[in-house]
């Protein structure tokens, strides 16, 4: 019996792309500062793989902040820093963000270096006003 050519056997290969779900913050990633009063955009980018997506904001480490719905992928996830209201987020230089694949959350991207939140204020109130139906 005959050992089919490399040629031949070429023809049964099938090219198959197997790529692996990504994302990839691109800000804030590291020594950027948000100032109170402002408004800012997490912004990232997702493979085709990743429909929703969610996000953690942590202050040296720890969670703060998080999304308590999913945001569609692609869309950037707006903030706006406001002054006036006290909360549990405290001014600060050693801050990251997390962006999530939401039905899969070991796939997920964070800032590469912290990024600063500062304010006249001591604390503040961070609202979500774009990416999140939050009712």
């Amino acid at each position: 019996s005959e050992v089919p050519s490399a040629d031949l056997l070429d023809l049964f290969k099938e090219d198959v792309a197997v790529t692996t779900p990504s994302i990839t913050i691109t800000s804030p990633n590291g020594g950027e500062v948000w100032r109170d009063g402002q408004s800012y955009d997490i912004q990232y980018k997702s493979s085709a793989g990743i429909k929703r997506v969610g996000f953690l904001l942590f202050k040296d480490s720890q969670i703060v902040y998080s999304t308590n719905a999913p945001i569609e992928a692609g869309v950037p996830i707006g903030f706006y820093v406001n002054p006036n209201f006290a909360s549990s987020v405290d001014a600060g230089n050693d801050y990251k963000i997390r962006v999530y694949d939401y039905d899969n959350p070991d796939i997920f991207d964070e800032s590469d270096a912290t990024f600063s939140i500062v304010s006249e204020q001591k604390t503040y109130e961070l609202k979500l006003y774009k990416g999140c139906n939050l009712f």
